[in-house]
């Protein structure tokens, strides 16, 4: 089971809107996930998968790095369509939630016994 360490709140913490790339996206699930079955996706379908995974993470209207290599990550290696989930869901469209901090209330308000329902 996924559990989120110190290093991730940390890093949802950090507000920096630094422009992010497919490719690095790619490059970095690659080099930090090498145990996920992303692994064995040709070039061509994880970068296909990565774009889709954006476009999704947009249309919460999730724009920072930080937030697009987590929701990303989560998408494609430890929680595949956790973007569904009603619980979930409620936390990304909240317009009265700023954007920058959607990512971040996930990972510290969304009960444990969500994550558990979708690993």
């Amino acid at each position: 089971m996924f559990k989120i360490r110190a290093e991730h709140m940390q890093h949802l913490k950090e507000d920096r809107e630094v422009s992010y790339s497919i490719p690095n996206l790619c490059k970095h699930l690659r080099q930090n996930y090498s145990y996920s079955p992303i692994n064995q996706l040709s070039e061509k379908e994880l970068t296909k998968q990565v774009k889709q995974a954006v476009d999704i993470a947009g249309s919460y209207g999730l724009r920072s790095q930080r937030d697009m290599y987590t929701f990303v990550t989560w998408e494609l290696t430890q929680y595949p369509g956790f973007h569904r989930h009603k619980k979930v869901q409620d936390v990304l469209q909240d317009a009265g939630g700023h954007p920058k901090m959607r990512m971040y209330w996930l990972a510290r308000q969304l009960p444990a016994s969500v994550w558990l329902e979708l690993s």
